[in-house]
């Protein structure tokens, strides 16, 4: 589908600043680079949110959260599970996805798992309750081994909830120093990130006003908003 998007579409754009790299790279015509955005608020609800926590055995504050919207290797569950296993200490782990996508990786998951410290929620339609999670937790855990440009990693930024994210170039271009990152696809290096960043709460809570005031000043809706509008009033003096 390479082909067609660059060569088929007036104008073509991309989310992802490697991959709009890598096709102009490839076929020699301009890729125009606009990333997501994120509301200017991101709204948390915070009391819904704690009694779900509660219910699930969770202490608002004390655990890691990884959610994901896709069940697949490429998003990393594995990785921070095998994480989790080499971080001494005990922290607790909450995930939220849909593990009826695929059946066998999800069951891997769950062979995975300590029970005694993960707990598997299903997946949140109500986004305020999914914040609310995020909000409340210690540390946001991405571990994706490839994305385009990821609106979880961005609304969590938003939220400024410390960050331990994998280095892939999507999310190096998106957060730059704002995150703690650890390398990709290795588990090992994610478990020494978590010990440290829960080692070090003060330098992890800068980390995390910085990606909230990254975010909110260069990812906000209505600066992207501007930028599709500038992008498609060049479509039309074009045509």
């Amino acid at each position: 589908m390479e082909y067609p998007f660059v060569y088929l579409s007036s104008c073509p754009a991309s989310v992802s600043k490697p991959d709009a790299d890598y096709l102009e790279a490839q076929f020699g015509r301009r890729i125009v680079y606009i990333p997501n955005g994120v509301d200017d608020r991101v709204a948390a609800d915070l009391p819904e949110a704690t009694g779900k926590l509660l219910a699930a055995g969770l202490q608002p504050g004390d655990y890691l959260l990884f959610a994901a919207g896709r069940v697949d290797p490429s998003k990393g569950w594995h990785l921070v599970l095998e994480a989790l296993n080499h971080v001494p200490g005990g922290p607790r782990l909450a995930i939220v996805g849909d593990l009826n996508q695929a059946p066998s990786y999800s069951d891997r998951l769950r062979e995975m798992a300590d029970r005694e410290r993960v707990v598997f929620f299903p997946p949140l339609s109500d986004r305020e309750l999914l914040f609310g999670m995020v909000k409340q937790a210690r540390l946001f855990v991405f571990p994706s081994i490839g994305e385009g440009m990821s609106m979880m990693l961005l609304e969590a930024a938003a939220l400024e909830i410390p960050i331990v994210c994998s280095d892939i170039p999507e999310n190096k271009v998106t957060m730059a120093d704002t995150v703690l990152y650890f390398h990709s696809g290795d588990a090992l290096d994610l478990a020494e990130e978590i010990e440290w960043a829960l080692g070090h709460a003060d330098e992890m809570a800068d980390l995390a006003r910085r990606a909230g005031g990254h975010v909110g000043s260069r990812l906000t809706w209505d600066k992207i908003a501007a930028e599709y509008d500038e992008l498609y009033q060049a479509c039309l003096q074009r045509h």
